[in-house]
Formats: structure tokens, sequence, C-alpha cells
């Protein structure tokens, strides 16, 4: 099995991810491993509370508006990850590339 430097490099990444105790340190790791590693330009957390949803985080996003804005319409290179199919939220990104 042969294995490149940045593959090996990725590797590295994906099992040091930390868990931080503060939410704050928290979505900043996730941005930056989700841009570094997949090449994120955007992302989105949201959350179901009740019958409404809620950004909880955003990143490449001027405002809340736009976020839901790009979730309706997606978009070329666009994922949705739907939360227990979207029962507790979503997780929305656009990568630079489509292979992800």
């Amino acid at each position: 099995m042969s294995f490149d430097i940045s593959e090996l490099l990725t590797l590295y990444d994906v099992v040091t991810f930390s868990f931080p105790e503060r939410y704050e340190d928290l979505m900043r790791e996730i941005i930056e491993k989700a841009t570094r590693l997949f090449g994120v330009r955007r992302l989105a957390i949201v959350l179901r509370e009740g019958k409404r949803y809620k950004c909880i985080e955003r990143w490449g996003f001027r405002r809340d508006e736009e976020v839901l804005e790009r979730i309706k319409n997606g978009g070329e290179n666009s994922f949705i990850y739907l939360m227990r199919n979207g029962d507790q939220g979503l997780l929305y990104y656009r990568a630079s590339r489509k292979n992800l």
C-alpha cells in the first residue's frame, strides 16, 4: 500500500480532531478543518427549534438570510446533510471542487 505524504497529513488532521470545551473553540476547529481538508468555501450549521430553524454558525456568508437562500436553491458543489432527517437541523457546505 502506497501513501502520498499529503494523504498521511490529511489522515493525521482527521484523527487529531480535538473537542474543545468552549463552543466558540469547537466551531473554530470545525471551520478550520473543513476549509483546509475539504476546500469548503461556505459552511452553515442550522438547528431546529420547534417549528423554526436557527443558524447557529456560518462561515462564508454575510447574513443568515443568505444561508437560507443557498439551502433552498442549492448550487454547484453544494452539500446538505440532514440531522435525523432534518428533525434536529442540518449542515450545509459548498466545496471549491466537485469531488466532495
